[in-house]
């Protein structure tokens, strides 16, 4: 348990860098997202970083003895939305029924990490949506995106595909190792569909790396 204490209430020390312009829209959004959820007690310091220059996306690092490093774009583009689905990655990360270890992410450089990351993003934006919450992406954005990991498939089967993901956030949860399994086959729990697309010819590719992957759709949009 987190050792920080403040009036008898666990809570978790915020700390931003000198420099954004948004400093206090920012400090707001986060400690609103940790009283709302259990992440007070489970966080014992957050430190609001600038990301690197070389890569403007919003990231979260979760360190040993509840350290949370959180690097932010300075835009309020979304901001809400993006916090919120940054945070909600560390919500999954600290229940323990989610199960995740930092040794089971699949390899930088590969497709199967795109996928996974897909796959986890799906499951975190359609538990805000549903919930009535801002979100990193849209439904539809999200949809789209499929053809980016399974450039594969026709567009029928990825809307299938999708609706099935989509609609899991309404069981019981996901786990990271059902996540991976389903990085590795989309089909894992829904024989149906994988019968469905096979009968129109189609299958599921083992892509190795990043750039295969990235070759593929470029080829398949000729």
């Amino acid at each position: 348990m987190c050792p920080c204490k403040r009036e008898e209430k666990i809570v978790a020390e915020i700390s931003i860098t000198p420099g954004f312009r948004n400093e206090q829209t920012i400090l707001k959004q986060v400690e609103k997202f940790l009283k709302e959820t259990y992440l007070d007690g489970k966080l014992c310091k957050v430190y609001i970083k600038h990301p690197p220059a070389e890569a403007q996306i919003d990231m979260n690092y979760l360190r040993p003895k509840g350290v949370l490093e959180l690097e932010v774009v300075d835009s309020l583009e979304n901001l809400e939305g993006r916090l919120r689905h940054e945070l909600m990655h560390v919500v999954d990360q600290v229940n323990e029924a989610f199960g995740y270890k930092e040794k089971n992410v699949p390899k930088n450089g590969t497709a199967l990490l795109r996928r996974y990351k897909y796959l986890w993003n799906v499951y975190i934006d359609s538990r805000l949506i549903k919930a009535g919450k801002p979100a990193y992406a849209t439904l539809d954005s999200r949809k789209d995106e499929m053809g980016e990991c399974w450039p594969e498939f026709s567009e029928g089967t990825r809307k299938g595909l999708f609706d099935y993901l989509w609609d899991l956030s309404d069981t019981d949860g996901l786990t990271q190792k059902q996540i991976i399994q389903l990085s590795k086959d989309v089909f894992k729990f829904r024989k149906d569909l994988k019968t469905k697309a096979q009968a129109k010819g189609e299958r599921l590719k083992d892509f190795k790396t990043l750039e295969e992957l990235r070759h593929f759709v470029a080829d398949s949009s000729q």
